[in-house]
């Protein structure tokens, strides 16, 4: 039997865990998966999901219906992703994408246009570094809170950074005792007031709760 995160799916259930549904399967075309690795809800009930290894974002309706196609393979320019493994619905109604090969945020309109990034691009002609207050070196996730504030695992990093609702960065937080072979941390949650980031921290096998002080 293939392992559950190698099935290529996605799956619907109610509240209580009964299962209500299935879509997906394995391949490149539309509504087709490679390692499907996050997904997000709109308000309109339209469901973004993070292809990993074909290297875009599959916009779907409720039920599984095709939409459209996000974003394209590729390490340069305007809606290039490599090894998407984050998206979020932001209160502005864009699409964050968390790119974690290119080392990048990047933002769109609901409809796939691109519209801006954070972060450096990485070129062995046009070294540039991720590990600088400006940089990000693998981030895997971003959350949003109530005021627009964005968190972002920047797991190579092995920090978590603040952002504004346009990208511009507002401080960050590093583990204190980071195992330095594993990206960490890899997802991260806000409560509903904004003052915590619950933030998976897969090398210590722990929840880091973080306090907010500052912006929310």
């Amino acid at each position: 039997m293939s392992r559950i995160y190698e099935r290529d799916r996605i799956q619907k259930f109610s509240p209580t865990g009964e299962v209500l549904g299935e879509f997906g399967r394995s391949g490149s075309g539309p509504g087709e998966f490679s390692a499907p690795a996050d997904l997000s809800l709109d308000h309109d009930g339209f469901l973004y999901v993070a292809d990993f290894y074909n290297h875009r974002v599959q916009k779907l309706g409720a039920e599984g219906s095709f939409q459209r196609v996000i974003g394209h393979a590729g390490r340069v320019g305007p809606g290039a992703l490599h090894y998407p493994t984050g998206v979020t619905i932001t209160a502005r109604r864009e699409l964050l994408v968390a790119d974690a090969y290119n080392y990048q945020l990047h933002w769109f309109d609901l409809e796939g246009q691109p519209l801006h990034r954070a972060g450096y691009h990485l070129f062995w002609f046009w070294p540039r570094p991720p590990r600088s207050p400006a940089g990000f070196f693998v981030p895997t996730d971003a959350a949003e809170g109530p005021a627009g504030i964005i968190h972002v695992a920047d797991s190579g990093n092995h920090r978590v950074v603040m952002l504004s609702a346009t990208g511009e960065r507002l401080g960050h937080w590093e583990l204190p005792d980071p195992n330095p072979d594993i990206y960490s941390p890899e997802q991260v949650a806000v409560s509903p007031d904004g003052n915590r980031v619950y933030a998976t921290d897969l090398g210590r096998d722990r929840i880091l709760v973080l306090e907010v002080s500052g912006p929310r």
